[in-house]
């Protein structure tokens, strides 16, 4: 599959901004080296007309041009293969993400740590006083697999597609994480998997999807999405938040419901307030909740029938 039209945008855009940087005698050997066409130099200077030069040749270049050339210009050769922010003893996966989405890339990074994987997300592991974009580049020479966050700003960013582009180059694992939008260009879905932007359990979804295709094993550290619901409707701190927890759990299938986890709700209902005296509408937020368990055929303990019966809800407690 070829270079999409903005792909080949940043590729060339990367390789022009470089190349301009160097002396024209080192721009011109590269180019020559990587059958680049010629095109007559019709600036006045070097490197003022040098960019607007680079340009002009590199607008013909192959795909496979393109990236080959990128990937020499971020200077793999030159950087140690332990060089980069990473963690010893650690496999280095490098996330692709956009700005809008670096919370999630955060959440993911800390889920992966007990797995031995040290995800390089630029925003939590490049220090304020250095070059941001040499370490970038020092870590896309680096890591030994990339994982590109398509969301629906992906293309729109000036960093994604050249990250993605120099990992194809180098010939590394690609993983695909459709957060929202398809993966594009050189990437294919082989090594790809679905994420929900709007599922409260992504980041540990993602982790546990990455950590599989990463390590081929499932992971040992990172909590089941289903217990993790169960844990954040059992610790709700307001009745608007037993509510908001609630909807989780009544999507569960019965097979994703354990002992431990019916244990987990039912002890809310006894010992936490603000679930076991939450309404929805004309029922208490945990009668919901048991009566959606009994339709789906999950076990519950018998209610003690010695349990207080909580008040009527009041005008402030509907959720309407």
């Amino acid at each position: 599959m070829p270079l999409s039209a903005s792909e080949r945008v940043n590729l060339i855009q990367s390789a022009a901004t470089s190349l301009a940087e160097m002396s024209r005698v080192d721009a011109e050997l590269a180019l020559t080296i990587f059958d680049v066409e010629d095109v007559p130099f019709r600036g006045q200077s070097w490197p003022g007309h040098g960019y607007t030069y680079v340009i002009e040749r590199l607008k013909q270049a192959s795909d496979d041009t393109l990236l080959s050339l990128n990937t020499h210009l971020a200077g793999e050769a030159s950087v140690p293969s332990d060089a980069g922010p990473w963690k010893d003893g650690y496999i280095r996966v490098f996330l692709s993400h956009t700005h809008t989405n670096r919370k999630l890339a955060g959440e993911v990074r800390d889920r992966l740590v007990g797995e031995g994987i040290d995800l390089f997300v630029a925003h939590d592991v490049i220090e304020t006083d250095r070059e941001w974009i040499e370490e970038i580049k020092v870590g896309l020479v680096t890591c030994e697999v990339l994982v590109a966050l398509f969301s629906d700003d992906f293309r729109a960013s000036a960093w994604c597609d050249q990250e993605v582009g120099h990992a194809l180059g180098r010939g590394i694992k690609v993983i695909s994480v459709m957060y929202g939008a398809a993966s594009h260009g050189f990437v294919f879905p082989k090594q790809a998997f679905e994420a929900n932007p709007d599922d409260s359990d992504a980041a540990i979804k993602i982790a546990k999807e990455i950590c599989r295709l990463v390590k081929g094993e499932e992971p040992t550290s990172i909590p089941d999405p289903a217990h993790a619901a169960a844990r954040r409707y059992a610790r709700s701190r307001s009745f608007d938040q037993a509510r908001q927890n609630l909807q989780p759990l009544l999507n569960l299938k019965a097979s994703e419901w354990t002992p431990e986890m019916v244990e987990l709700v039912e002890t809310a209902r006894r010992e936490n307030g603000q679930v076991g005296e939450a309404w929805w509408y004309e029922e208490l937020v945990p009668d919901v909740l048991a009566e959606h368990l009994d339709d789906i055929g999950v076990h519950r303990p018998p209610r003690p029938s010695s349990e207080p019966v909580p008040s009527a809800p009041s005008d402030s407690d509907i959720p309407f």
